[in-house]
């Protein structure tokens, strides 16, 4: 099951037992979602307003990552895990798991498209006060 389907399946569920007269506590203990998820998907007018909301112009954590991968594909260098252990060496602190999904479509295609501009980071005090993000990187939002 796709994401996208499977949020639109959550929602149409929480939107058909709210219009049954559940509450959010309710619907939480029959689908077993958190209640800021039931919360989030009972105020949602339409499935589009979740998906919309889901990354809402954020950067991911391999975004400064996907011109290098492009690069090592397009060089011939298609293992996941080697191109994981490589990006992890350069900082990288996001899971195998979202590089090897990362990669699924490019292996699909053959080859790696240019990679989208990246969303701009959004400065944030707590960035600037732990030094999580080089402010040299940080762009105004």
């Amino acid at each position: 099951m796709t994401g996208v389907r499977h949020q639109r399946e959550r929602h149409a569920v929480v939107q058909e037992l709210k219009a049954q007269g559940l509450g959010i506590k309710a619907i939480k203990r029959q689908t077993g979602l958190a209640k800021e998820t039931v919360r989030r998907y009972d105020r949602a007018a339409s499935a589009e307003d979740v998906l919309a909301k889901a990354r809402d112009g954020r950067r991911g954590v391999l975004d400064a990552y996907k011109p290098y991968l492009h690069e090592r594909f397009d060089a011939g260098v298609t293992n996941g895990s080697l191109l994981f252990r490589e990006i992890r060496g350069a900082g990288y602190t996001g899971s195998q798991a979202v590089v090897l999904a990362y990669l699924r479509p490019l292996r699909a295609a053959g080859r790696a498209p240019s990679p989208a501009p990246a969303a701009p980071l959004r400065r944030s005090r707590d960035c600037a006060v732990n030094g999580s993000v080089p402010l040299s990187v940080v762009t105004e939002g």
